[in-house]
C-alpha cells in the first residue's frame, strides 16, 4: 500500500494527521511486524491540543475501541502506526455523514 500514490505512513506523534478512514498497525510485541490492523472511526481533539484516536476491529466486535487502551493497558509497551490514505469522494462522504451524525 505504502508505493500507492498519496499512500503515507505517519507515526503515532502524527496524529493531527490522520484522518477517519486511515488504517493502524499495531506491533503488540515492538518486534518490527505488524501483528494487527484496524480502520480509524473517530478521532477527538483534546484541550491541550492532542488527539485521541479510535479505531473499528475484526476480532472483538468493535467501532469505537481507543488506540491508546490498547497500546497501554490491553499490550502495554506496543507501538503503533498509521497508513494514510488519499481522500476521495467516498471518503470525503464518510467524513460528511459522520460529523452530520455526532450532531
Amino acid at each position: 500500500l505504502r508505493t500507492l500514490p498519496g499512500v503515507r505512513q505517519l507515526s503515532n506523534g502524527q496524529r493531527s494527521l490522520v484522518k477517519i478512514g486511515d488504517l493502524v498497525f499495531f506491533d503488540w510485541d515492538r518486534s518490527g511486524d505488524r501483528d494487527h490492523v484496524g480502520i480509524v472511526s473517530h478521532i477527538q481533539e483534546q484541550v491541550d491540543g492532542t488527539y485521541r484516536i479510535y479505531y473499528a476491529g475484526h476480532t472483538s466486535h468493535t467501532l469505537y475501541r481507543s488506540v491508546d487502551w490498547a497500546i497501554t493497558v490491553v499490550h502495554p509497551n506496543a507501538d503503533v502506526y498509521f497508513l494514510s490514505l488519499p481522500r476521495t469522494e467516498s471518503t470525503q462522504l464518510i467524513d460528511e455523514l459522520t460529523y452530520a451524525a455526532g450532531k
